[in-house]
C-alpha cells in the first residue's frame, strides 16, 4: 500500500568537518566557563580523547560518544550546563547530533534551551 507522512518532518546534517569545528568552539566555551581546577583537568582528558577520534579519516563515533557522554555528565554534575547555559549545550547538542543514535543518550542529558 502507500505510505503516507505527515507532520513536521525534520532532520539535521552535521557533517564531521562541522564537528572539528564545533569542538573547538566547545573547547573555547570551557576556557570561560569558570570550571574547577579538577574539572577542567578531567574536562581536557574528554576533549584530547574526542579530538583524537575526530582526527582519524573514518572517525570512530562510539569511542567518540563515549568521550562526549562523560564530558556532559561531567559538566552537568559540576553544575556548567546550567551555569554558562547555551555557550556549552549548543555545541554538545551538535556534537551529540553529529553522532546519529549514538547520541541520544546525550541528548537527554542536556537541559532545554530557554
Amino acid at each position: 500500500g502507500d505510505q503516507h507522512i505527515t507532520g513536521k518532518q525534520h532532520g539535521t546534517l552535521v557533517t564531521t568537518e562541522d564537528a572539528r569545528r564545533t569542538l573547538s568552539q566547545l573547547r573555547q566555551a570551557m576556557t570561560t566557563a569558570g570550571l574547577g581546577e579538577a574539572t577542567a583537568a578531567d574536562a581536557r582528558v574528554r576533549l584530547g580523547e574526542m579530538d583524537a577520534a575526530l582526527q582519524a579519516e573514518q572517525p570512530d563515533r562510539p569511542w567518540f560518544a563515549r568521550a562526549l557522554e562523560r564530558l556532559t555528565r561531567l559538566l552537568a554534575t559540576a553544575g556548567s550546563l546550567a551555569t554558562s547555559g547555551a555557550a556549552l549545550i549548543g555545541p554538545l547538542h551538535t556534537l551529540a547530533s553529529w553522532l546519529g543514535t549514538l547520541g541520544g543518550p546525550i541528548l537527554s542529558l542536556l537541559p532545554a534551551l530557554a
